[in-house]
């Protein structure tokens, strides 16, 4: 913490949406666990949905979570 005491530092929260890549190559390395180590040198390396989802980014494509309504009441 003593690097940090002349810096300005901004602690900002981020969902998880905004995170989709993170959030999807830690669940795909989760997958493989007990295996081989898993290593990506590039953007061609990564899975195909790891590159669309980074290609969304790039876009500036908003991800966005959607949960289903468990209310039997609800219609949409």
């Amino acid at each position: 913490m003593e690097e940090l005491k002349d810096k300005e530092v901004v602690v900002t929260h981020i969902f998880r949406e905004g995170n989709k890549l993170a959030d999807f190559l830690t669940n795909y390395v989760f997958s493989f666990a007990g295996t081989n180590n898993i290593q990506f040198t590039s953007v061609e390396d990564l899975p195909g949905q790891a590159q669309a989802i980074l290609h969304g980014d790039k876009q500036g494509t908003p991800n966005l979570r959607i949960k289903k309504c468990q209310n039997a009441n609800f219609n949409i």
